[in-house]
């Protein structure tokens, strides 16, 4: 019997390896008001990557890294995380945010889930609680109307690839 080997892509060997960035990400940058941010990050990376499997071949494609950081969110999160979270990601992260480039993301799982994070820090509303709360808020707010993706497919990728298809 052959076993079935996953490619990952964006830095990652591994859905665990993921798993254990989010949480790291979470622990420095907070896991927000609704302790929803790990899962946020995640379905994130489901939603846009297929949580690492899917490489998208796009040349110079709109977005970056395991999160698909678009280019001018990049640059706007870099210019506006406030002071004491850019000093928690140095110290923890050694990385100064505002240094943080698109390409940056490409091949680095830490990067994309700090500039993703950090995105969510900017956004007053709370990261809601369930997931079609949070596949809302990332239509809204990540994807927007301008974006293909849809509420619809961030609930089954995330259930897909994070939740086992269980929730």
């Amino acid at each position: 019997m052959q076993e079935n080997k996953t490619t990952y892509y964006y830095g990652l060997k591994s859905a665990d390896q993921a798993k254990e960035i989010a949480k790291t990400v979470c622990e420095v940058l907070g896991h927000g008001k609704n302790l929803c941010a790990y899962n946020k990050l995640l379905e994130d990376a489901c939603v846009e990557t297929n949580l690492g499997t899917y490489k998208d071949p796009t040349p110079m494609s709109a977005g970056y890294g395991l999160t698909q950081g678009d280019p001018i969110a990049v640059f706007d999160v870099a210019k506006r995380t406030k002071q004491r979270h850019r000093l928690n990601i140095l110290n923890a992260f050694g990385f100064d945010i505002r240094d943080l480039v698109p390409q940056d993301l490409e091949n680095d799982a830490e990067k994309a889930f700090v500039f993703t994070r950090c995105f969510y820090l900017l956004i007053p509303a709370p990261i809601p609680s369930n997931l079609e709360g949070r596949a809302h808020y990332w239509k809204k707010y990540y994807n927007t109307y301008m974006g293909k993706g849809t509420e619809q497919k961030y609930i089954e990728k995330s259930n897909l690839y994070l939740y086992g298809d269980c929730q």
